[in-house]
């Protein structure tokens, strides 16, 4: 990309790449604009990347009230260890506190060590009584979970990171299955749902609206400053797009956000 001249990238969308993906274009004048990352789930502190999602301690208040609808008292909480996972952890284990209920089980487990791992936990969330999975982590993961719930009759819910609409929307879990799965979302505006099924005869995903806010915001900063100081300029630019207005605070992520959570099973 150096060598190109390229000084703009969008992306990564996994958080775990974020370092490594800073790690690369260090020093050099390429700045990321990673339209799911936010500066939890990114070490570094730099100013070569443009985070463009509502912070995942936002979810806290839809977790908490949604918990308390549906009487969750005794969850299993379960993640992947790495800072994707351990975010939500933080967030899962504070929203069981304000429902007055009690975490039966706390584990962090190797990414890519689903497999083996996670049959053994469910089981013993199982046997634990378990009124409900949280999981953040791998789409893998959530594929297991859900099998390991079928196969053991279990019917409490499943709730999984929005990561878990990858997985139903490329066919690897069926919206008829027997688990409740629930995730966080955000109220897209709906003229920009419209004229996305319109161009790719499909939903947007939950990234879609932030990703083309940040193509139209980085387009009008250029324009009128240039590549240099393309962080800054952006965090200052104080843009109103499909997804609201973008202000950042002062580690560059977004002010507030509003998460809700969905049902994605029937």
């Amino acid at each position: 990309m150096k060598s190109k001249n390229i000084d703009i990238v969008f992306g990564p969308i996994w958080s775990y790449l974020g370092d490594a993906a800073l790690a690369v274009v260090g020093g050099s004048n390429i700045t990321l604009l990673a339209p799911s990352l936010t500066s939890e789930v990114v070490q570094q502190d730099s100013s070569q990347i443009v985070f463009g999602q509502a912070k995942n301690a936002e979810k806290l208040p839809a977790t908490t009230a949604w918990m308390q609808e549906n009487n969750i008292k005794k969850p299993a909480i379960i993640v992947n260890q790495i800072a994707w996972g351990s975010v939500h952890a933080t967030m899962f284990t504070e929203a069981v506190k304000n429902a007055g209920g009690v975490g039966v089980l706390n584990e962090e487990i190797g990414f890519g060590k689903e497999k083996e791992t996670l049959p053994a936990l469910i089981v013993k969330a199982k046997s634990l009584g378990a009124d409900a999975i949280l999981w953040a982590g791998s789409n893998d993961g959530e594929v297991i979970i859900v099998s390991e719930m079928q196969k053991l009759g279990m019917k409490v819910p499943l709730f999984a990171d929005e990561g878990v609409m990858t997985a139903f929307n490329s066919g690897l879990i069926s919206r008829d299955i027997t688990v409740p799965v629930y995730t966080w979302n955000k109220a897209m505006h709906p003229e920009f749902v419209a004229k996305f099924k319109a161009e790719y005869n499909k939903e947007p995903d939950h990234y879609a609206d932030a990703a083309y806010d940040m193509v139209i915001a980085a387009a009008k900063t250029v324009s009128k400053n240039g590549t240099g100081n393309l962080k800054t300029n952006l965090n200052s630019l104080n843009y109103t797009g499909y997804a609201g207005t973008y202000q950042f605070d002062e580690k560059g992520d977004i002010k507030g956000g509003e998460w809700r959570v969905v049902k994605v099973t029937k």
